[in-house]
C-alpha cells in the first residue's frame, strides 16, 4: 500500500510539471501557471527532506522535461551530435535544472516544517524566486521558464512595469500559498470556532483579490507616453531551412532572396534582415554590403542585418547598420555550446561530435553606444539576449525603440520560438518600449510598449511585416529599479523562514 502511494505521488509530481509547461506559450493557458506550482506545494506538506527533494526533483523532470526538451533539436538535428550522445546531453540539462526545485523542497522539509503559514506564504514564494535567479546566471546561466512569463496576459501581468517577471512570479507563488494556507485553515483538525474558520477565510480571499484588482488596475496605467516621433519599417522574413543555410553553394540564392526583397521596400526608413541573414564573414561580404549601402544611401533608408563580423583573431556575431544611418552592435550574451564553449578546457574534448557552424564567437564590449535612425534611438538585442530582463533593463540607455533579431530555426517546430516571442513582450511591457522582434523563419512580430503583438507573421512562412511605429518617452518603475530589491527581499524571507517564527494557521 504504501509503495502504491508512493509511486502515485511520484506520478502527481511529474503530470504537476507537465502542467505547469502549458501555462507557457503557445498554449498560455495561464490558469495552468498556479495549478502545478500548487499541486508541488501541496506534496511537500509534512514530506520528509528526502521525500521533499525526491517530490522536487520529479515535479522539475515534469516541467522542464517537457519545456525545454528541444535543446535535443539543436544538438542532434543541427549540431550533428550523435543520437545517443544527444540524448544523454538533453537529459542532463534537465536533470541540472530539476536540481532547483529539488534543493528548494529538501530546504522547506529541513528547515522550515513549523507552521504552514510560514511555510506557504513566505518560503515557498521567497525560495522560488530565488531559485529562479540563481538558475539565470550560475554554471552560464538559463533564464528560461521563468513562472512570471505565463501571466503576461492575466491581470498579474500589469505588475511587470513595477515588479518585473520575478515579482510577478512572487505575487503568483503568493496567491498560491495564500490558497494552500486556506485549505489547510478548512481541514484542519482544529478546536477554533466555525466563525473564526469563516473569518480567516474570508481575511484570505480579500488578499488574493487584492493583488489581483491590483493588477488588473496597473495595467490600464501607461508608464511611457508617444513623443511625437515615429519611423517607418519593414521587416524581412526569409524563411530559410537551417539545413541549408551554411552551406557555401547556398550563399549566393540566400543574400538574393533579401536583396530582393529589399527592392521592394525602399519607402521604408529602416528595412531589417535577421540574426545571420548573411552567413559568411562581413569582409567576404563586403562588395555586397558596399552596393547595399550605396542603394540605401540613394533611396533616403538604411539596413539592419545579422552578420558574422571578424576582427583580428575575435568573431563577433553582429548587428550591422548601413545606409543613411550607420553603425554595429555586437552581441554581448553568448549561448553556452551555440556560440561558445563554457569550461572549453574540460568539456570541449567531449563535444567533438557537435559541429554548430560559428559556434567560437567572443563577447562584444559592455557597453556600446545605441544605433540611430532618423533621430530615433534604437537599443538592439540578438537571439537569447532578449530574455535576460536586468540586461536588457542596464543597456537600453536612452532607447526609444528595441530592435531584436534572432535565429530560432536552430528549434525548428518545437515551443522555443513561441517561449522566446513571450519573453519578449514581457522585456517591452517591462520597460514600456515598442519593440521590433524579427525572426529568420518566424514567428516575427512588431510588439507594442504594452506587450502586444500588433503585426506577426507565422513560423515557416516568407513574408515582410511593413508599418509604421510611433516611439515613446520616460521609464517604468521596472526600467529605473530592476530585480536587485526583489531578489533581496526573496533572500531575506528566505533566511527568517528558516528561524522557524511561529504564524497562527
Amino acid at each position: 500500500m504504501k509503495l502504491h502511494s508512493n509511486v502515485l505521488t511520484w506520478l502527481i509530481a511529474v503530470a504537476a510539471g507537465m502542467l505547469t509547461t502549458l501555462a507557457y506559450a503557445p498554449y498560455s493557458l495561464w490558469l495552468l501557471g498556479f495549478v502545478g506550482p500548487a499541486a508541488l506545494l501541496l506534496l511537500w506538506q509534512n514530506a520528509t527532506p528526502k521525500r521533499a527533494w525526491l517530490i522536487g526533483l520529479l515535479y522539475g523532470i515534469g516541467f522542464f522535461g517537457t519545456g525545454t526538451w528541444w535543446v535535443f533539436i539543436s544538438m542532434h538535428q543541427f549540431g550533428h551530435m550523435e543520437t545517443p550522445l544527444a540524448i544523454i546531453a538533453t537529459i542532463l540539462v534537465v536533470f541540472y535544472e530539476s536540481l532547483f526545485p529539488a534543493l528548494q523542497g529538501y530546504c522547506m522539509a529541513r528547515w522550515c516544517n513549523t507552521s504552514v503559514a510560514l511555510r506557504s506564504v513566505i518560503f515557498f514564494p521567497a525560495s522560488w524566486v530565488l531559485m529562479e535567479w540563481l538558475r539565470s546566471f550560475l554554471f552560464t546561466g538559463w533564464h528560461w521558464l521563468v513562472l512570471g512569463y505565463t501571466q503576461i496576459d492575466s491581470p498579474l501581468g500589469g505588475y511587470a512595469p513595477i515588479f518585473g517577471t520575478y515579482g510577478i512570479s512572487l505575487l503568483m507563488l503568493i496567491t498560491i500559498g495564500i490558497f494552500v494556507w486556506g485549505l489547510n485553515t478548512i481541514f484542519s483538525k482544529s478546536e477554533i470556532s466555525t466563525s473564526i474558520i469563516k473569518w480567516r477565510l474570508f481575511l484570505k480571499i480579500i488578499l488574493i483579490a487584492v493583488i489581483w484588482f491590483n493588477g488588473a488596475l496597473i495595467y490600464m496605467v501607461s508608464f511611457t507616453k508617444t513623443n511625437g516621433k515615429s519611423i517607418s519599417v519593414s521587416m524581412i522574413q526569409g524563411n530559410i531551412p537551417q539545413e541549408l543555410k551554411w552551406q557555401p553553394d547556398q550563399l549566393s540564392n540566400i543574400v538574393e532572396k533579401f536583396h530582393v526583397a529589399t527592392q521592394q521596400h525602399w519607402t521604408s526608413d529602416l528595412i531589417i534582415w535577421p540574426e545571420g541573414a548573411i552567413p559568411a564573414l562581413s569582409n567576404v561580404a563586403e562588395p555586397f554590403l558596399d552596393s547595399l549601402a550605396k542603394d540605401a544611401i540613394k533611396h533616403h533608408s538604411s539596413v539592419m542585418l545579422g552578420i558574422p563580423v571578424a576582427e583580428g583573431a575575435y568573431f563577433y556575431n553582429a548587428v550591422l547598420l548601413i545606409g543613411e544611418s550607420n553603425g554595429h552592435y555586437y552581441k554581448r550574451h553568448l549561448v553556452p555550446f551555440g556560440e561558445y564553449v563554457p569550461f572549453k578546457k574540460w568539456v570541449n574534448p567531449l563535444l567533438v561530435s557537435l559541429n554548430i557552424p560559428m559556434s567560437d564567437f567572443s563577447s562584444g564590449p559592455a557597453h556600446q553606444p545605441l544605433m540611430t535612425v532618423k533621430n530615433i534611438p534604437l537599443a538592439a538585442y540578438v537571439c537569447y539576449e532578449i530574455v535576460e530582463p536586468d540586461e536588457v533593463r542596464r543597456t537600453l540607455d536612452n532607447a526609444e525603440m528595441i530592435v531584436t533579431i534572432t535565429d530560432d530555426s536552430w528549434f525548428d517546430d518545437s515551443v522555443a520560438s513561441d517561449q522566446h516571442l513571450q519573453m519578449a513582450r514581457m522585456r517591452s511591457l517591462e520597460n514600456g518600449l515598442p519593440q521590433l522582434f524579427l525572426s529568420s523563419r518566424g514567428e516575427s512580430a512588431i510588439i507594442d510598449s504594452r506587450g502586444r503583438i500588433t503585426h506577426s507573421l507565422p513560423e515557416h512562412q516568407e513574408g515582410v511585416i511593413s508599418a509604421t511605429i510611433s516611439t515613446v518617452h520616460g521609464k517604468t518603475p521596472w526600467r529605473s529599479i530592476g530585480s536587485g530589491i526583489l531578489i533581496f527581499i526573496s533572500l531575506v524571507g528566505t533566511i527568517v523562514s528558516f528561524r522557524r517564527g511561529q504564524i497562527s494557521v
